[in-house]
């Protein structure tokens, strides 16, 4: 258990300083909730009373229930209020029912971007009915989680899962103002009956969404994971996966930048003048029905460097548009299948450049050939999944294919976070690509090879540096000995004592020992893919052992040539390194011919 600052003590201390003509300015406390604590000091809400601005309220590991421990209001203070160790550990369990509805926090005297909800889960929450616009409209249930208006605080690292409202936002609530929310993850949050909303509703106001992930929220109306009515909120890194109707945008000018789009049924929505703009989004294996992975009506959205793969509708598999809407899409890659764009004959016309279409598009700079994505269907062989691997391949027709004359802006960054131009013209897509390659430590194994004996493999070993994960390596593109053409067998990609990413490349012994044509000391380069699209390579000296009849059959050709050099040093046989191949070089290898014979 913690120890807490009891309230009596603060109360002697300051009539203690009064006494002494001490000023009673209060300096900002660390306050400690525990649910096991004493009374006042495991309730939430008693804490946050006692508090001034400026104070920290720490909420040690547990479950938190009942009153003071929901319908929490921070009664427009300026203080931090986090977990002790995460939301995983700490949760605030709302129990809210429609007939005892109960939610987990409430702003709504303005409280400033100073004041922090930080690490927790709130998860039961039923939002009560709350006056949300003009006075002569019905009060109704909304935000499960957190209820905001006209405030501006910051929300970190919290997870909302399993929320219900029965109007407007079973998670969270926005209000007006300007909330943020960051490294948030709102999970089969359900808005009810004829509500919008599920994972977040917001009315007016921008609110700010940095790497937040909505997954399996849904809602009776529009807006399974997200619903924009007047709002315009930014969007930085966040994931929609497996909403139904998942973005819903109403008179919105929304920007979702680097975000990605995965099994929602309806991807997005955009009614009545929205006009988002998209970039380095990614959509894949969204279903449409009949209104198309993206719906426009009356809207313009704007589409930059964003890439549709493996969506399906009866319409338009990556856009429906109707009743005059006008999108503009340039820099992409729409590659499902069938019509990717539907324009209704009712003014609605798309303008599309420097676009890779799979039914293809009038516009500057448009194609219609395969984009040569990495890996489209995954590790499991189905298209429009998370594995997907929507990167570029080296001969992607894409490559440097985007408008030439694209001005990127200070600092921008593709979806992987690297330069939004590499090689001096934009590529089509979400990702730019980059053969800049990362060279890392590697042993070859065995050290010497005599292709006289037996063995079944060779082995490449790597270990990346220390800032890499294991699911950064692409483990289902083989490995390559680059001056021979041998692709590895397979991969085994693990954490090492160290704890280091290492990498071990099988390839087939026989086969290797037929494609060197070399004897004595080589030089040996190996190349690895990393799910970024780049390469890691590394390099080896290694002994090849053949009999003498062989080396002198491939020796013959290389006699007396001159200019050799790094990397191969003509196929090794300048054994001493001198550019040419001569008396010198037969001596050096004579001798491993004999110490390989000697071995045999």
């Amino acid at each position: 258990m913690r120890n807490v600052i009891n309230p009596g003590i603060l109360l002697i201390t300051s009539a203690f300083l009064l006494a002494i003509g001490f000023s009673t300015t209060a300096a900002a406390k660390t306050i400690y909730v525990n649910d096991d604590g004493p009374a006042d000091f495991n309730n939430i809400q008693a804490v946050i009373n006692d508090a001034n601005d400026g104070d920290t309220i720490i909420v040690a590991d547990g479950i938190y229930r009942g009153n003071g421990n929901r319908d929490i209001d921070f009664k427009g203070k300026v203080i931090t209020l986090r977990s002790e160790n995460g939301p995983d550990t700490c949760v605030i369990d709302c129990q809210g029912t429609p007939e005892n509805p109960h939610r987990g926090f409430k702003f709504h005297n303005g409280e400033t971007s100073a004041a922090l909800l930080d690490g927790l889960t709130i998860t039961g929450g039923y939002g009560a009915e709350e006056p949300v616009g003009p006075a002569f409209l019905p009060l109704v249930s909304s935000g499960g989680a957190i209820f905001n208006i006209n405030s501006s605080p910051t929300i970190r690292n919290c997870i909302f899962l399993r929320n219900t409202a029965s109007y407007y936002g079973a998670g969270v609530y926005n209000g007006g103002g300007n909330i943020t929310l960051s490294n948030c993850s709102f999970i089969e949050n359900t808005a009810v009956s004829v509500s919008r909303g599920g994972g977040m509703y917001s009315t007016s106001g921008t609110p700010t969404l940095t790497n937040c992930t909505f997954k399996n929220n849904s809602a009776g109306y529009l807006g399974g994971a997200l619903f924009n009515a007047g709002s315009n909120p930014r969007l930085n890194n966040c994931a929609f996966i497996g909403n139904p109707r998942a973005i819903y945008n109403c008179t919105s000018n929304s920007t979702f930048t680097n975000c990605i789009f995965i099994g929602n049924s309806n991807a997005m929505t955009n009614w009545y003048y929205s006009h988002p703009t998209l970039i380095n989004c990614i959509f894949t294996g969204n279903s449409g029905g009949s209104k198309g992975t993206i719906y426009n009506n009356q809207s313009a959205p704007i589409f930059i460097n964003c890439t549709f793969s493996g969506n399906s509708g009866d319409q338009g598999s990556a856009l429906l548009n109707q009743c005059g809407s006008n999108p503009v899409l340039t820099n992409c890659i729409l590659w499902d299948s069938g019509n990717e764009i539907c324009d209704h004959h009712d003014g609605s016309l798309s303008t599309v450049t420097y676009s890779d279409i799979y039914s293809g598009y009038p516009g500057a700079g448009n194609s219609n050939v395969d984009p040569l994505f990495i890996d489209a269907d995954g590790a499991d062989n189905v298209v429009g999944t998370e594995d997907d691997n929507l990167r570029l391949l080296p001969d992607s027709p894409c490559i440097d294919a985007g408008d030439p004359n694209y001005v990127c802006e200070p600092n921008e960054t593709d979806l992987d976070g690297r330069p939004r131009i590499i090689g001096g013209r934009i590529d089509m897509g979400a990702y730019e690509f980059s053969m800049i390659a990362i060279e890392v430590p590697m042993k070859f194994t065995p050290q010497a090879i005599n292709c006289n004996s037996k063995g079944k493999w060779v082995k490449a070993h790597f270990v990346l540096p220390e800032e890499f994960a294991v699911e950064d390596v692409d483990a289902n593109t083989p490995a390559k000995i680059e001056s021979l053409g041998i692709k590895s067998d397979h991969l085994n990609v693990f954490i090492n004592e160290d704890g280091l990413v290492e990498i071990e490349a099988a390839f087939d012994r026989a086969a290797f020992c037929d494609a060197v044509k070399s004897c004595g000391p080589i030089e040996i380069t190996v190349t690895g893919s990393l799910t970024s699209g780049q390469y890691f390579y590394g390099t080896d000296i290694i002994e090849i052992i053949k009999n003498s009849f062989e080396c002198l059959a491939i020796l013959s050709p290389h006699w007396l040539e001159l200019n050799c050099g790094k990397p191969n040093w003509c196929n090794g046989f300048d054994a001493d390194r001198d550019t040419t191949v001569n008396l010198k070089d037969f001596a050096i290898m004579a001798l491993h011919w004999l110490e390989g014979n000697n071995k045999e």
